[in-house]
């Protein structure tokens, strides 16, 4: 299968033209723990934002790491299922991420793709220099086919899945 197949570069002009992309930003315990549960969990102050994700928009999973000698890097690519529902609050995660959208892995890399090979390629970013501002306080940021492609590339050179 050639890569621009795997990115959804050639799924058809309607499907094609009505899909959002995004890039999803979660710490290395959280993603852990969402690949087990199978579902992203947003915070009641995301809801305008998250009643635009639709069946079928494609997110890459921008992972934060804290630790050792590894950058941040995009380690997954995801495909959302249904639409947002929302939890009655049992327990304190659910209080504080009530909104649910269900997704599906469709590739996780073996090695790390940092992701700064991407700043200067990717035109979401306008600061260059100060690029990870553009990241602070957000989980989830629209991005634009062509950005998606550029990283989604850089991801299935290093496919596992």
């Amino acid at each position: 299968m050639k890569i621009m197949d795997m990115i959804g570069a050639n799924t058809g002009q309607s499907q094609e033209k009505d899909r959002k992309y995004m890039l999803l930003i979660i710490s290395q315990g959280n993603w852990a723990y969402l690949q087990t549960i199978k579902y992203w969990a947003f915070p009641s102050k995301d809801y305008n934002r998250v009643l635009k994700i639709n069946k079928g928009d494609r997110a890459l999973v921008y992972l934060t790491i804290s630790k050792g000698n590894k950058s941040n890097s995009i380690v997954a690519e995801i495909e959302f299922g249904s639409g947002v529902s929302e939890v009655i609050p049992r327990f304190l995660f659910d209080r504080i991420y009530p909104l649910r959208v269900p997704f599906q892995i469709k590739s996780i890399v073996e090695n790390y793709v940092p992701f700064n090979i991407f700043i200067q390629r990717v035109q979401f970013i306008r600061n260059k220099r100060y690029w990870w501002v553009h990241f602070q306080g957000r989980s989830l940021i629209p991005i634009s086919p062509s950005d998606y492609r550029i990283m989604a590339t850089g991801l299935y050179s290093n496919i596992k899945i």
